[in-house]
């Protein structure tokens, strides 16, 4: 879904990325200078000083092109890890341990689903687990006193009717097939046990990766169904920023220039590495959407949160030869300035 607001001569874009938000924009709005005229000789009075009349379209661009670079680009936080944790089976959640904005480690435990029931049927289980090794047992003994009775016979032929030659034959064979019938039900019951272990282990949800509850969305005594989400957890640690940049700069933004990156809502400034470029110009937008690993300042990546817009400034590099937008060799955008003079 892709919305334009045109406001004045300036263009703010707002789009919807896929899997996250993202909101792009060129910051700088055009200004109206001083407005110009010639007096009755001819001479031009007012407008700016030390700048020639010559105002056409691609000296206008230019200049266009320059302010937005130095006042940079408006972007988004986002958590590339994050995570809605749901139950594996209905049930009624039992306990819910964590709260929003609460840091956990991977492997904490944060909710539990009420499990009595899976505990008795894994009771039940294990108790016909053994009802079934001691059946297994006696078949192993059964097929083995018919094998011994066979051979027995089966030395003396001459002494033994053929009729219980067959009959000793044919028990050995019976005595066989209930072995292997047993061996079936053994490990179909193993099986419901590891079934019911694992579900009693799916009881409780824990956190995959260190992070932060971002959402709670129900509490505890709640029945839940299976893969409802219960808890959002993201990671502080894969922070990035995503912003747009206007097709005319797109050749000065590269894969590992460094980037300045101002969150005004948490008062942070911090430093960030481009990772990413898109590899085509968005056709409505006339934009390239880029993508920056935070890098920290101080450790303080961890008050940003996800979701915050910040201001994206591209810092000097002249010794950088990347890659830009599309492949193109970066020529290397001016380094933010004072405003003119």
């Amino acid at each position: 879904m892709i919305a334009r607001l045109l406001l004045g001569a300036g263009v703010v874009v707002t789009a919807l990325g896929l899997g996250a938000p993202v909101i792009v924009s060129s910051l700088t709005a055009r200004g109206e200078g001083p407005a110009s005229y010639r007096d009755g000789r001819g001479a031009s009075v007012g407008g700016d000083d030390g700048e020639s009349e010559n105002h056409g379209p691609a000296a206008e661009g230019s200049r266009r092109s320059e302010e937005t670079a130095e006042a940079g680009f408006l972007g988004v936080v986002v958590a590339l890890q994050s995570v809605d944790l749901s139950a594996r089976f209905d049930g009624t959640l039992e306990r819910l341990n964590v709260h929003v904005g609460d840091h956990v480690t991977g492997g904490t435990a944060l909710a539990r689903l009420d499990s009595r029931s899976a505990s008795r049927d894994l009771a039940i289980a294990e108790a016909s687990l053994r009802g079934a090794e001691a059946e297994h047992d006696r078949s192993v003994i059964e097929l083995e006193d018919a094998s011994d009775r066979r051979a027995r016979l089966h030395l003396i032929p001459e002494l033994v009717p053929r009729e219980q030659l067959t009959a000793a034959e044919s028990q050995e064979k019976v005595a066989a097939a209930r072995l292997r019938s047993a061996v079936a039900d053994l490990a179909g019951k193993r099986a419901r046990i590891e079934q019911l272990k694992e579900t009693l282990r799916d009881a409780q949800i824990v956190a995959p990766f260190d992070g932060t509850i971002a959402a709670r969305y129900v509490d505890s005594g709640t029945t839940v169904n299976r893969s409802a989400p219960i808890v959002r957890l993201i990671s502080q640690a894969s922070l990035v920023i995503r912003f747009a940049v206007p097709e005319d700069q797109a050749a000065g933004v590269a894969v590992g220039r460094e980037v300045i990156v101002c969150v005004a809502s948490a008062g942070v400034t911090t430093n960030g590495v481009i990772e990413s470029i898109a590899p085509e110009i968005d056709a409505a937008l006339r934009m390239v959407v880029v993508e920056a690993r935070l890098t920290g300042n101080a450790g303080r990546t961890a008050v940003i949160p996800s979701g915050a817009t910040a201001r994206v400034l591209l810092t000097a590099n002249p010794n950088h030869q990347g890659q830009g937008a599309a492949g193109a060799p970066s020529p290397h955008l001016k380094s933010p300035r004072g405003p003119r003079t």
